[in-house]
């Protein structure tokens, strides 16, 4: 597929069109919705910072591999794939999973946190979410446009945004989500104890590392084999589990906003 300038803006469109939908999708769970302003530089911010997850991770990747590091960023991720299988684990839940989850939370902490529209627990979680989506827009772009510099045809790249559509954009969503819990819990409390952070993120990075791995794992694996197959299905039950475990999160916070009234006091939020 040859790129010019309007086939790349089709192409970044369609990289789009995955967070969008479920922008569009979790916001219509938002009771009370978010300022417009807020939810377009949280999402804007939110691709920023996948900008800088990428350079955090290239250079855990270089700290891990010294010796690749005068490749490509592509090549050193790819020599990672040849290393032993603690380096691995430890590349995808500490160099990859862990980083994106802090700085999608950076994204909302410098964002809205302070915000007086941040007055309701549900925020923390659906501001967070929106942060993820705007994170994997521009990995689903790089992705499109990495596709079609390498001449995959229309059909194909359409098939892998359905796939991230429904594996990596929605993932985002669940991990993040899950920290949107955990800073709901920590920031509309009486005191601001942000050591209740500490369980979402590590959950969130448990959840994000395992499906990486199990994505990379089957990536490699023949298919149809039963190796495939055996990764492939713990990819679905670990989204839907996810899935339905933020759902219970969802409901939660939905009872804790509209039974309690806070006002945001900068560290914390205190009833009003």
């Amino acid at each position: 597929m040859q790129i010019n300038l309007s086939s790349f803006v089709i192409l970044a469109i369609m990289g789009l069109l995955p967070s969008i939908i479920w922008l569009a999708f979790y916001l219509h769970e938002d009771v009370k919705p978010e300022p417009k302003r807020l939810v377009l530089w949280v999402f804007v911010v939110g691709m920023i910072s996948a900008f800088a997850a990428a350079i955090l991770e290239v250079n855990v990747a270089c700290f891990i591999l010294p010796s690749e590091c005068a490749q490509t960023s592509g090549q050193v991720m790819n020599a990672l794939k040849e290393v032993t299988t603690p380096v691995f684990l430890f590349f995808n839940f500490f160099g990859i999973a862990f980083i994106e989850e802090i700085v999608k939370y950076l994204a909302v902490f410098f964002t809205v946190l302070r915000k007086r529209d941040f007055d309701e627990p549900i925020d923390a979680m659906i501001y967070m979410i929106i942060a993820a989506l705007g994170f994997a827009a521009v990995e689903n772009v790089s992705t499109v446009n990495y596709l079609a510099g390498h001449r995959a045809q229309f059909h194909d790249i359409t098939a892998v945004l359905t796939l991230r559509f429904l594996g990596a954009t929605f993932l985002h969503t669940l991990s993040s989500g899950m920290v949107g819990y955990a800073l709901a819990r920590a920031f509309f409390s009486k005191k601001s104890h942000f050591i209740l952070l500490i369980p979402g993120v590590a959950i969130a990075t448990l959840v994000h590392g395992l499906y990486n791995i199990f994505v990379g794992i089957t990536a490699e694996t023949e298919l149809g084999s039963e190796n495939f197959n055996y990764f492939f299905r713990s990819i679905i039950l670990l989204l839907v589990v996810s899935a339905a475990g933020l759902f219970v999160l969802i409901q939660h916070l939905h009872r804790l906003s509209r039974n309690h009234n806070f006002v945001n006091l900068g560290d914390h939020a205190q009833e009003s």
